[in-house]
């Protein structure tokens, strides 16, 4: 079964960012990411993770995710960079509180789908088997 992250009664298809490779390739280089799915960004523990816009070529919405499997909080419609920003003047985003996932979604779909922060966060799949929220 592939992988399943429920926010609220919201459905999203997910790709699983597992190494420290993968999360920092993220969706970069990509030119869209499909309606109704996004990548799940694992932490290894309760923190504060700082994530940038490293070569994409679309806005997302960063729904970060807290350990006791609710959404935290939404940075929405963040854009991609402006072409030819130095890595090193990329801005950064994180959340105001430490939280144990980040899923990033296609801009605008958390206002479009009246995601809020309490929603409960639950995910389905053998490889999300081992986070604490999942179903299985």
């Amino acid at each position: 079964m592939r992988p399943v992250v429920t926010v609220g009664g919201v459905t999203f298809f997910v790709e699983v960012a597992q190494t420290v490779a993968e999360q920092a390739a993220g969706l970069s280089d990509r030119d869209e990411l499909r309606e109704g799915t996004g990548m799940l960004f694992p932490q290894s523990r309760d923190r504060i993770p700082v994530f940038w816009m490293r070569r994409m070529r679309f806005p997302l919405d960063f729904l970060w995710i807290a350990a006791d499997c609710k959404l935290a909080e939404v940075t929405p419609d963040v854009p991609p960079p402006d072409e030819g920003t130095l890595t090193t003047n990329l801005p950064t985003y994180s959340p105001s509180v430490p939280v144990r996932y980040v899923l990033e979604i296609n801009a605008g779909a958390a206002q479009a789908d009246g995601l809020t922060p309490g929603d409960p966060v639950r995910f389905s799949g053998r490889e999300l088997s081992d986070l604490s929220c999942s179903t299985l």
